[in-house]
């Protein structure tokens, strides 16, 4: 069962990528959202899993390609969750196969990195949105 947001409260994100200076980058750019609150900055897969059962965020923003887990794996098991966090996934590779396959594991979003600026915080909004949650 999804978290249900209360209004005003801002949208709780996870951010999980094993590149440090995309990570830092990309955690400034969240964090200058005035609805957003970046709750953890991860470098792979098994904390991504711990951090998100620790602290549950609203949505957890992920790379496709890391060391210990690859972000579809990783969508498997947070979708597993009992309050599974809505999930964006993150890649270099902007291919057809790739957006599809992450739709299949459950993720409601996928984000060319090459797009991150343009693209990243409108598809976290989109993934509250489509279930009838205000931003």
């Amino acid at each position: 069962m999804l978290t249900q947001l209360s209004p005003g409260r801002p949208v709780r994100v996870l951010l999980a990528d094993d590149n440090s200076t995309f990570r830092k980058s990309t955690a400034a750019w969240l964090k200058s959202a005035p609805w957003i609150e970046l709750v953890a900055v991860v470098e792979n897969g098994t904390e991504c899993l711990q951090y998100t059962r620790a602290l549950s965020p609203d949505v957890v923003v992920l790379d496709l390609a890391m060391p210990d887990f690859n972000g579809f794996e990783i969508t498997q098991q947070l979708k597993a969750l009992g309050s599974a966090p809505r999930v964006v996934i993150l890649s270099l590779y902007d291919e057809q196969e790739y957006r599809r396959r992450a739709r299949q594991v459950g993720a409601e979003a996928y984000v060319a990195k090459m797009q991150t600026v343009k693209e990243l915080v409108p598809a976290i909004q989109a993934t509250l949105t489509e279930i009838g949650e205000a931003v």
